[in-house]
């Protein structure tokens, strides 16, 4: 039988020249087989996990804690409320193609000030912390936006380079214009496919990366996180980028006028390190599929065809 053996923290499936197995085979088999392929070590505190994610508590992408946090298909929440800790697991959106249409409010300068200053909330959760680049000392006073939005001065805004916690580089832009019913294709042609054009010539140049060659390059999502920030005082129903990019959300100023996570009853959020977090993540895979020891045969299981089994 072939498996679907995936390696994390680093999510590498490992070649299908190494995952054919027989009943009789047993854990070690397995090891073996992922000793073999040298991009992956396998240590002491590897286990091999049937994965059934379907057990998994879940919260759906896009829903709006998961948004926040930027939780990809596949990513564990730790959720601490007073008296309980519960996990879940990102899994597909719950709708596509649009966003819901959101109170009609005008932009003014207090809510791009309050916006800004959430998008710094965001950063802060989403970053490494052990390479943490933002910090409350980027947040900027109400007066200083004032003048920032009478003079029309959206690129002072901008936010580059910051390290998250699925390896990419996150970039941050204003968006200087208003957003109009069935104006999508204009507001992306206009300035969010230029921009990103400009923020893979600013990724390119930093070092020791591998270039992107464009905004077709499928390893692209791997590399930046872009968050989009426009103006929707209609309301209006704009498709959601991140519904069809993997490496960029477009969120309304009106939107980022408070932070969810401020709200009185919201349970603490955390999106698990797949590094830092590994243990703990290790232990909700165990949880909720079958460990399989170097001492077990594979026949032991009733695996099927391309089962998938998660080396943590």
């Amino acid at each position: 039988m072939i498996l679907q053996i995936i390696s994390f923290p680093n999510s590498r499936a490992v070649p299908s020249q190494y995952s054919t197995f027989k009943g009789s085979d047993t854990g070690e088999a397995i090891y073996r087989a992922l000793e073999k392929f040298h991009l992956i070590t396998v240590d002491e505190d590897t286990t091999l996990i049937i994965d059934k994610s379907s057990c998994f508590k879940r919260i759906a992408q896009d829903d709006p804690m998961c948004r926040y946090y930027r939780g990809r298909i596949g990513d564990i929440f730790r959720i601490r409320n007073p008296n309980s800790v519960n996990y879940r697991m990102v899994v597909k959106p719950t709708v596509s193609g649009v966003v819901k249409k959101t109170l009609a409010m005008e932009a003014t300068a207090e809510l791009y000030y309050k916006a800004f200053n959430t998008a710094i909330a965001m950063l802060m959760a989403r970053q490494r912390p052990d390479d943490a680049k933002v910090t409350d000392s980027l947040r900027i006073s109400q007066a200083d936006m004032e003048k920032i939005i009478a003079n029309e001065n959206y690129e002072t805004l901008s936010l580059d380079t910051i390290p998250n916690k699925h390896g990419q580089m996150m970039f941050v832009r204003f968006i200087n214009r208003e957003a109009k019913d069935k104006s999508f294709a204009r507001l992306k042609n206009e300035y969010i496919s230029p921009e990103i054009g400009r923020i893979i010539t600013l990724y390119n140049a930093l070092p020791n990366v591998t270039p992107v060659e464009s905004v077709d390059d499928a390893d692209l999502s791997k590399k930046v996180d872009i968050i989009f920030i426009y103006n929707n005082s209609k309301g209006a129903l704009i498709p959601d980028l991140k519904l069809t990019s993997d490496y960029a959300q477009l969120f309304s100023v009106q939107q980022l006028s408070f932070d969810i996570t401020k709200y009185a009853e919201q349970p603490e959020f955390t999106l698990l390190d797949p590094v830092v977090d590994r243990a703990e993540i290790r232990d909700q895979y165990r949880q909720n599929g079958q460990v399989i020891s170097r001492e077990d045969t594979l026949d032991s299981f009733n695996l099927k065809e391309n089962n998938k089994i998660i080396a943590i």
